[in-house]
């Protein structure tokens, strides 16, 4: 999961081919106008909880979009107006702008009502010479238009975990955008991609993986993991995930870095798992989810307090 601070929703885009089995590429529109169709009529159909006059959703596409898929943003902002997002990944100072001007010019659209995010992905240390680039990127960008925002998006949690002894990691993420905005002219929002990989691991990925959480606290983030035993051709005994992951929750719980059962859904799940047989924790996406849960409240409580 990516965050993006003051932003209504995002949604990636395919590139459609000659030959592509994309279902939604025989609706006008695309799939996200077909979401946002979908998405309105259970509005319509439910209790008044949307104001109508604002988009459901706002299109996330590349600095790179084709004119497909600009004509499919077009048609979304003719439906109801609304804010467009790029994302530019590893972005350099050589033809960003030129690019966004093409975007602009396509969408017909005002540049204040583009936000900018700059997509570094995966960063495991704060490179100088990459932070001089983006810091002339963003430069460059903020002389030629009045955009909405500048985001700095990156993560920094592994992709595999080999080494599961408890330990702190520094978010290299939260030192990059530090390093880039005090440099800037032009002021940038932070963005993560909380407690996961910025990349997928690929169809078959790494087996079922021992259980493990990645807790944010301030800086830095906490891992705790557990190794499960007696493997047979690498598929754990049954039970076994859950009864170590309960280890997991054991340990954080009892940490001086727990943050208390009212903090977030995850912090209660994780108190109340050690006790009561009302969450199912056996599952790789149940943890990332109670990790995430914390991740966003600790993000919130952070901008209360201005600190990360």
């Amino acid at each position: 999961m990516s965050r993006l601070r003051g932003q209504d929703g995002r949604c990636g885009w395919t590139r459609r081919g000659s030959l592509s089995s994309n279902p939604f590429d025989s609706i006008a529109g695309g799939a996200f106008a077909y979401l946002d169709a979908r998405i309105e009529e259970e509005l319509e159909d439910g209790l008044d909880l949307w104001n109508t006059d604002v988009p459901v959703l706002t299109p996330v596409i590349s600095v790179n979009a084709d004119d497909q898929q600009l004509g499919q943003v077009r048609m979304l902002r003719e439906h109801a107006p609304r804010q467009v997002v790029l994302r530019g990944q590893h972005a350099s100072r050589n033809g960003t702008a030129d690019r966004i001007a093409r975007i602009v010019r396509g969408l017909g659209v005002s540049s204040d009502e583009v936000h900018l995010i700059l997509d570094e992905q995966y960063v495991e240390h704060v490179d100088e010479r990459r932070v001089r680039e983006l810091v002339d990127v963003v430069d460059d960008v903020s002389q030629r238009f009045e955009l909405a925002s500048i985001v700095l998006m990156a993560g920094s949690a592994p992709n595999q975990r080999k080494d599961l002894e408890t330990r702190f990691r520094d978010r290299a993420e939260l030192s990059l955008w530090r390093a880039v905005s005090e440099r800037c002219s032009h002021p940038i929002r932070d963005g993560d991609y909380g407690v996961v990989h910025p990349l997928p691991t690929g169809e078959g990925g790494f087996g079922w993986p021992n259980p493990y959480i990645h807790c944010t606290v301030p800086n830095r983030s906490l891992f705790i993991g557990r190794k499960i035993p007696n493997r047979k051709n690498s598929v754990p005994p049954p039970g076994s995930s859950e009864r170590y992951f309960l280890e997991v929750a054991d340990e954080l719980v009892h940490h001086e870095e727990y943050a208390g059962p009212r903090f977030s859904w995850g912090d209660r799940a994780l108190h109340e798992c050690r006790y009561r047989n009302t969450h199912s924790v056996g599952e790789p996406p149940t943890w990332i989810e109670i990790a995430t849960s914390h991740h966003l409240a600790h993000l919130d409580h952070a901008r209360d307090s201005a600190t990360h």
